[in-house]
């Protein structure tokens, strides 16, 4: 009976799962569909979405930043050169590429390409200082680096042996830079690797140096969690302002060019300019961490006021708490807009906050979207103090997303911890609720 039920639940979840899909513009049909399939499986998601979205729709914008406009056949094409050239100077499947960049072409350009030749991709933090920067690079065995200009003091602590490659200067790019390598090969399609590139993903380290949180294939409906509660749609223009190095920033990019949307990039975040650029490219979707939300109301009214964002659909905010005050001061600036996302970078997506949730509690963390389950276990209490030898930790399988349960315990212990009983422990409410700051 368990199988049984289980398996309807399954079955249900899929459906929802084709059904959410279809209406954001992500399953256009069974071609189109088959297509973006076998070309994310070649050459990975990244790389995968872009090489589709060429096919799609190669005339339309897909990135706008600092240097210009770039549509989805050119920065398909920069990709290709770039992967081509990183195979004749023998980077492949076997090295780590680190990527040290802030917001703009290169970055996406690096990502892709780094797939489409089956290396291993490191998002490095822009705001690393040079012990931390070269303590990460040696744990994470970086082979290759590719870094903007501005953080070329930081290198100083990277073993000579790492090769290294400029993807943005100020000046003009010196030999080897990514700008150079794109130019020196072909822009025709490259085969696919053997194996897809992988990325790695850095924890905050808030208990210490950052950890990297390799991110594995997932199947296809797991974007369909997110658009179960953020209806984005195709063709659409997002202002990506949180910093792609950071979980939000990659998922956003990532769904962004699926559907193939124009991404609005700035490499460094200024919140008037950041209205602007809403206003400007007539933006439907504003991607920010808490802190930029909180730059963007501390501005005057009168400078808020400069700016048309009327065509704003999704302000979409994750990465730390957002105060119950800033939720309700976004709501009342922009109206029923705000989406909270509740995840972390090994986990991704646990919870999202509608708009109709904040409103109805802005303190609220929302529900899990479709294909997650939500489960927490409690451990029956015992008066052996060998309890506190337990530790709460989330675990996530396929679709569904277990809440807390206890590791078994170290030592002599093990035992007696291993033996104790774990039940459900069940809520009334249906949204979470996090403690705010």
């Amino acid at each position: 009976m368990k199988y049984v039920v289980d398996t309807a639940r399954r079955l249900r979840t899929t459906a929802r799962s084709v059904s959410v899909l279809r209406d954001a513009g992500l399953s256009g049909g069974i071609v189109d569909g088959i297509r973006s399939a076998k070309l994310v499986r070649a050459y990975g998601g990244f790389a995968g979405v872009i090489e589709a979205a060429a096919v799609n729709n190669p005339d339309a914008f897909a990135v706008t930043d600092e240097a210009g406009d770039l549509t989805f056949a050119d920065l398909n094409g920069q990709i290709n050169a770039l992967a081509r050239a990183w195979t004749q100077r023998g980077i492949g499947s076997r090295d780590v590429i680190a990527v040290l960049c802030r917001d703009h072409r290169g970055l996406l350009t690096a990502l892709a390409a780094a797939g489409k030749i089956g290396a291993q991709l490191l998002l490095m933090n822009t705001g690393f200082a040079k012990p931390q920067l070269a303590d990460v690079a040696r744990r994470e065995n970086v082979t290759v680096l590719v870094y903007d200009d501005e953080f070329s003091e930081l290198l100083g602590a990277i073993d000579g042996s790492v090769r290294r490659f400029v993807a943005w200067t100020t000046d003009s790019p010196p030999d080897g830079s990514i700008e150079g390598l794109i130019r020196s090969a072909s822009t025709a399609p490259v085969p696919a690797p053997a194996k897809p590139g992988g990325l790695t993903l850095l924890t905050s380290g808030t208990t210490g140096t950052p950890k990297g949180a390799p991110r594995g294939k997932t199947s296809p409906l797991f974007s369909a969690q997110l658009l179960d509660r953020v209806p984005r749609r195709r063709n659409e223009t997002a202002m990506l302002a949180a910093p792609m190095f950071h979980g939000t920033g990659l998922g956003q990019a990532v769904l962004s060019l699926a559907l193939g949307n124009r991404l609005v990039l700035r490499r460094r975040f200024d919140p008037e300019q950041t209205l602007h650029a809403v206003d400007a490219y007539r933006c439907d979707v504003l991607v920010v961490v808490p802190t930029m939300l909180q730059r963007i109301m501390a501005l005057p009214e009168e400078v808020r006021d400069r700016y048309d964002t009327s065509s704003l659909r999704i302000i979409f905010v994750s990465g730390s708490a957002v105060p119950p005050d800033l939720v309700v001061r976004t709501m009342d600036e922009f109206g029923p807009v705000l989406y909270n996302l509740y995840g972390s970078t090994e986990l991704a997506v646990m919870t999202v906050a509608m708009p109709e949730d904040l409103l109805h509690d802005p303190r609220t963390a929302g529900r899990p979207p479709g294909g997650l389950r939500r489960q927490a276990l409690r451990q029956r209490r015992q008066r052996d103090h060998r309890a506190a030898h337990h530790r709460p930790h989330l675990r996530r399988q396929q679709h569904q997303l277990f809440g807390l349960h206890r590791r078994p315990a170290q030592g002599s212990h093990r035992r007696a911890a291993q033996q104790r009983r774990c039940r459900p422990f069940r809520r009334d409410r249906t949204a979470l609720r996090r403690r705010t700051r």
